[in-house]
């Protein structure tokens, strides 16, 4: 099986030390309009990759919700996910918070030797803010311009035109950034690379509690151009539509791969939990239709499992073992490798309501 195969081949580089690396800060302060909520100069930090990676790209972005009116902005231009203004010149690109910047070839077997970039999310409008002019609120002057931080970024990041592979991910609102916007940026990247899409907890469905917000963060950002123009026709005043999983994937040309859980931290956070097991059983169930008739129809990949988390963070690392598919016995990076070779595109656990065990590996093959 391709499995079997990848497992092979990983074990040839299973010498590899896991040795962390600094990210080295890129302000694009030469670009005028790639700016932070707050006018700040937009950056990424990377750390080159050696070797057969050298002209291998994984370009990560950074997730964190968003804001859709003025008071919200106003307060997050005043944080971390708004400004640039405390960031410093370097980043342990170990502790960047996701297993993706993995410099273990067991932990990372596709990407541990790649150019890894991590894109600080600092616009609020999920990368594609397209504003004219800043907004003034409480005296205070805020940039809608996230579509210009995107396009300085493949301008600006050294060696694209002479990649080979490049894969474009993020997580949460990083992750329906490559759902919502994927073909636009493989468009962006220069050269003929190879480009596909790595989605890490991004996957929602139309409910209450996130489309109407999603409504407004796409209107209030100006942030319609990256979007699919068919998408915008067919969801005309509902823009928001065009970032939920199921609704971009039948729009999305480029192949992509999802990382999800059947049992999304953020959703838990965001929606009431069901009372009893008939209804969860209901929700997970629909759940797993959507993720499997939306990547069927892209022949897209996929590792579906039920530990309850939002993205894979990089604490996970320490741990013997992470969530495992069922039938392969894969890790979600092992499985990603894979399905990237031409191994099988769907990977899952068991529906298990609250499965610590699925959590670290440990749940009974089926």
């Amino acid at each position: 099986m391709a499995w079997a195969v990848f497992f092979s081949l990983l074990l040839t580089h299973s010498a590899g030390t896991g040795k962390s690396e600094m990210g080295t800060a890129h302000f694009l302060d030469g670009y005028p309009k790639a700016r932070c909520l707050d006018g700040s100069p937009a950056v990424y930090y990377m750390s080159k990759g050696s070797g057969a990676g050298e002209k291998k790209y994984m370009i990560f972005h950074e997730g964190g919700g968003w804001c859709s009116h003025g008071l919200a902005c106003y307060r997050r231009s005043n944080k971390r996910l708004g400004s640039s203004v405390n960031d410093s010149e370097t980043m342990d690109m170990s502790v960047a918070d996701h297993i993706k910047f993995s410099r273990n070839p067991q932990q990372n077997p596709l990407m541990y030797d790649w150019n890894h970039i991590f894109v600080r999310y600092c616009d609020g409008g999920f990368y594609a803010g397209d504003r004219a002019e800043p907004v003034t609120v409480f005296g205070k002057k805020l940039y809608s311009w996230g579509k210009h931080i995107t396009e300085a970024l493949f301008i600006d990041i050294a060696g694209l035109e002479s990649s080979t592979d490049v894969v474009l991910g993020g997580c949460s609102a990083g992750a329906m950034h490559i759902y919502a916007h994927l073909d636009a940026l493989k468009k962006l990247v220069p050269g003929n690379a190879r480009v596909v899409g790595l989605a890490d907890s991004g996957f929602f469905l139309d409910e209450e509690w996130i489309t109407p917000r999603l409504n407004g963060a796409v209107y209030a950002h100006e942030g319609e151009s990256l979007l699919p123009p068919q998408c915008l026709s067919d969801y005309a005043g509902r823009a928001g539509m065009c970032l939920l999983g199921p609704v971009a994937m039948k729009y999305l040309q480029t192949p992509i791969f999802a990382l999800q859980s059947r049992f999304d931290g953020a959703r838990h956070k965001n929606v009431p939990a069901c009372t009893d097991d008939i209804c969860t059983q209901a929700y997970i169930t629909k759940f797993a239709a959507s993720i499997a008739s939306s990547f069927e129809k892209n022949k897209g990949g996929y590792f579906l499992d039920s530990c309850q988390h939002h993205c894979f963070y990089a604490q996970w690392q320490a741990l013997p073992a992470r969530p495992l598919d069922d039938i392969s016995g894969l890790t979600p990076l092992q499985a990603f490798a894979s399905w990237y070779g031409g191994g099988e595109s769907q990977y899952s656990q068991a529906a298990v309501v609250e499965c610590a065990e699925c959590c670290n590996g440990t749940l009974p093959i089926q």
